[in-house]
């Protein structure tokens, strides 16, 4: 096991020559090993990564103790996801209660694969949403395309916390190349914002992931839409 954590009971019995329940019993019982599936992740960090993850999270959390809520105050988070017209609830949460006597529910396993899909941007501060916007149809998300969503964001942070854009606001998306672009820099320095640096290949959950995008996905499964338009209004409502 020590020589290869992959090897299996059969090969075992091969050069040992021990029955196949006795090699189970002495390796489970008494040597305690269990065998679990590898755990998948999107990218294995080198160790300068993980360096630059630390600094930067230290960076944030000395930020945090000088301003306190201040520092959490001028954050506006911002992530993108996509919302179905249709997801089929997993097994789990299809389960029904059922008498002894009558028979099991059915459920067809056929899924609508044409059905399609709303790219969704989401932006929101400590107060609550900022931001919804609707890719459209065919477009891409271009660093032009994403200039135009900050744009609406600033406006949307103008009329919604008065008073918040003259203290500065502290950007924090993540490293997508739109977002990375230079005329998206620049649009971000005009406005006078400061971007929280994000590491890259960071496994850290984005906000939006870990308070909004989590419930979203919940909550649409089994939901069928005819449109763009019934998603847009399911997710606005």
């Amino acid at each position: 096991i020590w020589a290869s954590r992959q090897i299996i009971v059969e090969e075992i019995n091969l050069s040992m020559g021990i029955s196949h329940g006795s090699i189970h019993a002495i390796v489970t019982k008494h040597l305690l090993y269990h065998k679990i599936c590898v755990q998948w992740v999107p990218h294995q960090l080198m160790e300068e990564q993980k360096t630059q993850r630390m600094a930067v999270s230290l960076g944030h959390l000395q930020w945090y103790h000088e301003e306190e809520y201040a520092f959490l105050s001028h954050i506006a988070a911002g992530d993108k996801t996509w919302c179905p017209h249709f997801e089929p609830q997993s097994k789990r949460q299809s389960q029904q209660w059922k008498h002894v006597n009558s028979p099991p529910p059915k459920k067809s396993k056929a899924v609508c694969t044409s059905s399609g899909k709303v790219m969704m941007t989401f932006f929101f501060d400590c107060k609550g949403p900022l931001l919804v916007k609707f890719l459209d149809r065919g477009a891409t998300i271009s660093p032009q395309c994403y200039e135009d969503t900050l744009q609406k964001l600033r406006c949307a942070i103008k009329s919604k916390r008065p008073g918040m854009l003259p203290n500065g606001i502290n950007l924090l998306h993540d490293n997508a190349r739109p977002h990375t672009a230079n005329s998206v820099r620049n649009t971000v320095q005009r406005f006078g914002w400061e971007v929280l640096q994000h590491p890259p290949y960071s496994p850290d959950l984005s906000p939006c992931d870990f308070h909004i995008f989590g419930d979203l996905k919940r909550d649409i499964l089994g939901h069928w839409f005819a449109s763009d338009e019934d998603v847009c209004g399911w997710v606005k409502m």
